[in-house]
């Protein structure tokens, strides 16, 4: 009975074109607002996030100061401030970039922060290196970590009632002795995560890159190989 009085309402008082007009001039408006409040930037706090089971050393701490460098984003597509995307409804990728620094000074942070964590010294510089040996300097330290950011990839698609996210950094580390000029130990990791959740934030897109980060650094120190070879270097006995 509602609708047969609205109808009769539109063809008494309104004609159909203006009738139209009208229905047009409220919806428009409203798609636009939805429109408008989707942000055009996503960024996030990329930082080592210890995993419950990161376990302390069980040798003595090295008394040897470790020097981070930064790390080189060796990633193809050579944007060194894009770390992926959040894939709405229609297909529009909205980028995520990191919140502070950029993603190659947050990796070696996140390192550093790790490695303090685990009962390493470490010292506060963060020199520039290329991995390559012949460009080591014997004024940033005895032992140098440095390396390779070779893939990331932060995905969620928000899609209607779930979301999905997905998360995976691989990195390459190389172990320097500037005395020597020389490489030591190389080796890479590959951190993945992947959450389907009713509710999307900046927040959770956080937890998962930085839960992909940081088993992948985990992995990369896992056991005693780096800490075995880093005492030969510098001639500490286990």
């Amino acid at each position: 009975m509602k609708k047969d009085r609205t109808e009769l309402f539109q063809a008494v008082f309104l004609p159909k074109p203006f009738a139209k007009r009208v229905k047009k001039f409220f919806i428009f408006p409203i798609i636009l607002l939805l429109t408008a409040c989707s942000p055009s930037l996503y960024s996030i706090h990329v930082k080592y996030e210890p995993s419950k089971d990161t376990a302390k050393p069980s040798v003595a701490p090295l008394e040897q100061v470790v020097t981070v460098a930064a790390f080189n984003d060796a990633r193809p597509e050579g944007d060194d401030l894009l770390i992926g995307h959040v894939i709405k409804s229609r297909g529009r990728r909205i980028p995520v970039i990191p919140k502070k620094n950029k993603l190659s000074q947050a990796v070696s942070e996140s390192i550093k922060n790790y490695l303090r964590q685990t009962g390493y010294a470490v010292s506060d510089n963060a020199p520039t290196w290329d991995s390559k040996e012949d460009t080591l300097r014997k004024e940033w330290g005895r032992i140098v970590v440095g390396g390779n950011i070779d893939q990331v990839e932060l995905i969620c698609k928000d899609d209607i009632p779930i979301k999905r996210y997905h998360a995976e950094v691989k990195l390459t580390v190389f172990f320097a002795d500037t005395q020597k000029g020389k490489i030591f130990y190389t080796v890479s990791a590959t951190g993945k995560t992947s959450l389907e959740h009713i509710r999307f934030s900046e927040e959770i897109l956080g937890q998962q890159f930085n839960g992909a980060l940081s088993a992948t650094i985990e992995d990369i120190f896992r056991g005693d190989a780096v800490r075995s070879k880093i005492r030969d270097i510098i001639g500490h006995v286990p």
